[in-house]
């Protein structure tokens, strides 16, 4: 569909922005780079071009939650279950997409799942948060993963010390969880982003 001069400035600024830094730019600053005179113009730009079918809401009660159209798949990524945040569990499929800001997610593969258990507070990350993973076989130390451990599902900080590997959780109360023996440890990616909605 066609294009005004102005829309297409104001389209090509978006994407530009969104490529370089993942962060989608204000009304303000679109304000600012198009010389507009009022927010409320912008406003009218975005609202055009949505209609039009080049940009996608990510979250319709954002202003900075925009994408364009043709990446918008681009910004969903799969939940795959539970991720024990304390004592592993099993983890389980959800089978669901859910869709995340451009900004937290990383280069190659990533996936979603849903914190269980409070061991990583002291991260900042708490039971029911939903963490990007960028999947991956291997870490470095000080590193957030998501691993498997006997099959069972857990995230937490990886150090590798001495010939083992030593899981801790980001919480005092509680006690680092020791694998003697590498091959039972199954690291399935490193924490990237972390997704919280408040209501």
């Amino acid at each position: 569909m066609y294009l005004t001069p102005g829309q297409k400035k104001i389209y090509g600024f978006i994407k530009k922005q969104l490529a370089q830094t993942g962060i989608c730019p204000s009304f303000d600053e679109i304000r600012k780079f198009c010389g507009l005179s009022a927010k409320s113009t912008v406003s009218q730009y975005i609202k055009t071009l949505v209609k039009k079918g080049y940009l996608e809401h990510t979250d319709r009660h954002a202003k900075r939650a925009l994408v364009p159209a043709d990446d918008y798949n681009k910004y969903r990524v799969p939940l795959l279950g539970s991720v024990a945040a304390g004592l592993p569990i099993e983890i389980f499929e959800e089978a669901c997409d859910i869709e995340v800001p451009p900004s937290l997610l990383c280069g190659g593969e990533n996936i979603a799942l849903r914190v269980r258990g409070s061991s990583m507070i002291e991260a900042g990350i708490y039971d029911g948060d939903i963490v990007i993973i960028r999947q991956q076989s291997s870490a470095e130390n000080g590193q957030i993963v998501a691993a498997l451990v006997g099959g069972l599902a857990t995230i937490k900080t990886f150090y590798k010390k001495n010939g083992q590997i030593e899981l801790h959780p980001e919480n005092p109360s509680l006690q680092p969880l020791i694998i003697k023996n590498p091959a039972e440890l199954q690291i399935h990616g490193v924490l990237v982003g972390l997704f919280r909605k408040f209501r």
